[in-house]
């Protein structure tokens, strides 16, 4: 036995997420015991079929390989492999993590297309507490078109919706629009996946700021605001659980002097807050373009993630505006856009991983300071990551084969783990979903 060992609050973790942890706590209360394990070993936590990493490791999750394997076992009817791949990896955006989805979470992708790929308004997922993924068809009754919706499919601004099927969107180029609204925020039972905004909207590719939400209990598209905010391609939206409210951040983020954003608990406008000075654009700041958006919700900051350099706001001052933020050992990232896949947030780790969409056995992590986040530096530091491999994401740059990473990066905390899912590539290749237990 060692007290504080490594993998030690895994473990509790795991005893007390079992399903019958409720009825048998009296009996260990009762006759207390101790149980040895030798080091290394990663049992099966409750309720999910597979193995876990261990730390420095990633572990596939499923067995996939050329031909209807991994999310082709969900392809719908009719549609061929290349079409599916375009929606599930290759219509520049992800689908998001969906953590009320089941007892485990779910990666789902819902209306996904958008400027000539094929438009889908089902949603399809992998489901961490089966290992398997599945498919919900809207119960909308709206239909798919493999050539993208139009001019006489769709119908016009603001709003760019199925014809004949009210509140179900024509779907985007998602970007990195897509967020989870969970169900103590509006989203229903298990939740909903909503389009913030919508860009590259039909074979027009058209923009709108207006939202819509696929609820994942019911199953049902629904319009989610009475107007719109700005939007543009590859702008970025994230959900803030704290206050309900999804802020919706342009690509050309330093022409704004304010924070737009819905509240999810309602069906209302889009508002505003805050009034600050513009950030320097992308050239002036030094950076390139596609610019990465992230939540720390311990320090409550909304982070930018430029080209090894960031920029965060205080969202209990937002009037400070988009303050720069010193980063230690920054020349440790690639030099490429980090909008290729957005940070993410471990809280067991306190710090935030990244990788570029490319995949590769790198895993970096951006630790904040614990106090004075805006004149304390945060920490650059990388590690190498073991076990199988992480696939590239579609392509190896942001654009690619039309895609980048996004939202493809994920904490799942039923398992204490990152997940990665590269999803394939468009030359039919079919890549695993990894886990990661970084350091």
């Amino acid at each position: 036995m060692q007290h504080g060992a490594t993998g030690a609050e895994d473990a509790y973790n795991r005893l007390i997420r079992a399903t019958n942890w409720a009825t048998k706590l009296p009996q260990l209360e009762t006759y207390p015991g101790q149980g040895i394990k030798p080091r290394g070993y990663e049992p099966l936590p409750a309720g999910v079929p597979y193995s876990l990493p261990s730390v420095s490791n990633a572990l596939a999750i499923e067995t996939t390989s050329n031909g209807d394997t991994g999310y082709q076992s969900v392809r719908p009817s009719g549609m061929s492999a290349f079409n599916f791949v375009r929606t599930m990896v290759g219509s520049y955006g992800s689908g998001v993590f969906c953590e009320n989805y089941s007892n485990a979470g779910a990666y789902i992708v819902a209306g996904s297309g958008g400027h000539g790929h094929p438009d889908t308004v089902d949603a399809y997922g992998f489901d961490f507490t089966t290992g398997a993924w599945f498919s919900l068809l809207n119960s909308n009754g709206a239909p798919r078109d493999d050539s993208g919706f139009n001019g006489t499919t769709a119908t016009g601004s603001p709003w760019y919706e199925v014809v004949g099927y009210t509140e179900v969107p024509a779907p985007p180029h998602p970007y990195s629009h897509v967020v989870y609204v969970p169900p103590a925020n509006g989203g229903g039972t298990k939740g909903s996946v909503m389009h913030a905004a919508r860009a590259a909207v039909t074979t027009g590719a058209s923009n709108t700021g207006v939202a819509h939400a696929f609820q994942l209990n019911t199953r049902t598209w629904s319009r989610r605001s009475t107007n719109g905010v700005s939007v543009d391609v590859e702008g970025r939206s994230i959900m803030d659980p704290v206050t309900s409210r999804v802020y919706v951040v342009v690509h050309t983020y330093h022409t704004k002097t304010a924070l737009e954003y819905f509240d999810t608990s309602s069906v209302g406008a889009a508002q505003s807050v805050g009034s600050f000075t513009a950030p320097p654009d992308y050239g002036t700041d030094g950076c390139a373009p596609y610019p990465g958006l992230a939540l720390d919700p311990v320090r409550r900051l909304l982070v930018r993630t430029l080209q090894r350099k960031l920029r965060a706001i205080d969202l209990n001052n937002i009037n400070a505006g988009w303050q720069a933020i010193t980063l230690t050992n920054a020349t440790t990232l690639p030099d490429v856009p980090m909008g290729q896949t957005e940070p993410v947030w471990h809280p067991t780790r306190e710090a935030f991983y990244w990788m570029p969409a490319s995949g590769g056995s790198t895993l970096y992590k951006i630790t904040p300071p614990a106090t004075n986040p805006f004149s304390n530096a945060w920490v650059v530091t990388s590690q190498t990551i073991g076990g199988d491999t992480l696939h590239p994401h579609g392509g190896t740059g942001v654009n690619g084969d039309g895609v980048g990473a996004y939202k493809s990066l994920m904490y799942v905390p039923y398992v204490d783990r990152l997940a990665w899912i590269a999803g394939g590539h468009i030359d039919g290749t079919v890549y695993p979903v990894t886990l990661i237990n970084p350091t």
